[in-house]
């Protein structure tokens, strides 16, 4: 591996699903190359400039954008009823809307059968 410009971390916990013991990591250009163990990334690196990270936890590349992909597709190729309403389909529950009478408080210890009697 070329050396020019890499970057060596080491003696740190490096989260990485890859490898989730890693504590050294090489970057090269600003790209992470390589994660592993220590003893491995200075054979790898000889002439790097090394950091010794002393413990400390990198999270490389972690960005949250938190987008649910998977869920997001899904929607757009699921089944669209909201174009129903006024089509003799009844309208959905509010949320808002008060709760049916079969709904209490029930107190600590107590048992509710499916008719939503208390237990004797």
């Amino acid at each position: 591996m070329t050396d020019e410009h890499t970057t060596l971390l080491t003696g740190g916990r490096i989260y990485t699903s890859a490898s989730p013991d890693a504590t050294a990591l090489a970057i090269t250009g600003g790209t992470v190359v390589w994660a592993g163990q220590d003893a491995p990334a200075r054979a790898l690196h000889p002439g790097a400039e090394v950091i010794d990270l002393d413990g400390a936890f990198v999270a490389p590349a972690f960005v949250d954008a938190h987008v649910h992909a998977t869920a997001t597709g899904l929607h757009l190729t699921g089944l669209d009823l909201t174009t129903l309403r006024g089509a003799g389909v009844p309208p959905l529950p509010r949320l808002d809307a008060p709760a049916p009478r079969c709904l209490r408080t029930v107190r600590a210890g107590e048992v509710i059968h499916d008719d939503f009697t208390p237990a004797t």
